[in-house]
C-alpha cells in the first residue's frame, strides 16, 4: 500500500485512498498531542530517577525512597529501587533490602526488572 499525496487533506486529517486496517481518518494534531504527552511523562520519570539518586545520599532522602518503594506509582517504585545504581561499596544495604521487600510480589514487569537490575549491580560489586 502506498501513501499518495491525495491521502492528506488540507484540514490535517489523513485518510488513505486504499482500504486497509488503518483506513480510519486520524487527526495529526491529536497524534502530536498524544506523543507530546507521552514524552512529558517520560521526562517526569527520568526526573524522578535523577532526584532519587541525589536523595539516596541524605537521611531524609533515604526515608523518601522507602516511601516511594511502597507507592502505587510504578515509576516511583522503580526509582526507589534504582536510586543506588553505581554506588558500589557505598550502597546502603538496609535501604536496598527495604525497597526490594516493599516491591516483592509486585506483578509489574518494570518493577521486577528494577529489582533484578539493582541486585545484579550490587552483586558485581561484592563479587
Amino acid at each position: 500500500m502506498s501513501v499518495l499525496d491525495d491521502d492528506f487533506s488540507v484540514d490535517g486529517t489523513w485518510a488513505p485512498s486504499e482500504p486497509g486496517p488503518s483506513s480510519t481518518p486520524r487527526d495529526w494534531r491529536s497524534l502530536y498531542e498524544e506523543e507530546r504527552a507521552r514524552g512529558e511523562a517520560t521526562e517526569a520519570r527520568y526526573e524522578e530517577l535523577r532526584w532519587a539518586e541525589v536523595a539516596a545520599r541524605s537521611d531524609a532522602g533515604v526515608w523518601k525512597m522507602r516511601d516511594w518503594a511502597g507507592d502505587e506509582n510504578i515509576w516511583r517504585r522503580r526509582a526507589a529501587l534504582l536510586c543506588q545504581l553505581g554506588f558500589k561499596e557505598d550502597t546502603d544495604l538496609a535501604l536496598l533490602y527495604d525497597c526490594i521487600a516493599s516491591c516483592m510480589g509486585h506483578r509489574e514487569f518494570f518493577v521486577q526488572k528494577a529489582m533484578g537490575w539493582a541486585l545484579r549491580e550490587y552483586a558485581r560489586t561484592v563479587a
